[in-house]
């Protein structure tokens, strides 16, 4: 099974929080519209999003937890999957990111009739521009994304030239 996330850029870099978001039925897919920065009182969470849900008309939850752990915050992942009890859900996001890596790590909490956790590993991605992030269980390779990297500053340095080269044409 494919599961699949969409991460916006800006919260691959949010400090440590809760993911906020929807689950969208039928498609197997999460849509994260924001991070909620460490520290929070969680009945005040609840009272935020049933305030947007309230204005908004879209029905938000707490899809799980976004890790970006600082120094002295080596705690804080196994914290942020304990709040899953507090915000119960039927899957459970898990995202990770370690400090000076691109990629991040993913994992889908989900619970059995007995409600006991029953982790998933999903795919680990790489920064892509459209912070798409989603898996079936495969795994990109370091060389890959560097190659990756390297070809998308060859296209930025192609373009440069073209302008440049465009703005010379017309002062001429």
């Amino acid at each position: 099974m494919v599961l699949k996330i969409f991460f916006p850029q800006c919260c691959n870099r949010a400090d440590s929080g809760l993911l906020v978001g929807r689950w969208l039925s039928g498609h197997d897919s999460a849509v994260v519209l924001a991070v909620i920065h460490y520290p929070f009182i969680p009945g005040q969470v609840k009272q935020y999003i049933q305030q947007i849900q309230a204005r908004s008309g879209v029905e938000l939850s707490v899809l799980g937890s976004w890790s970006l752990p600082k120094e002295g915050q080596e705690g804080m992942e196994s914290f942020l999957r304990d709040l899953s009890t507090i915000f119960p859900q039927k899957r459970w996001l898990q995202i990770n990111r370690e400090l000076g890596k691109t990629g991040f790590n993913c994992q889908v909490l989900s619970r059995d009739q007995n409600g006991r956790v029953i982790p998933r590993e999903i795919k680990k991605k790489a920064d892509k521009i459209d912070g798409e992030a989603g898996g079936d269980g495969e795994k990109k390779g370091k060389k890959k994304t560097k190659k990756k990297e390297e070809e998308k500053e060859k296209e930025k340095e192609r373009r440069k030239k073209e302008e440049e080269k465009e703005r010379g044409e017309k002062r001429g």
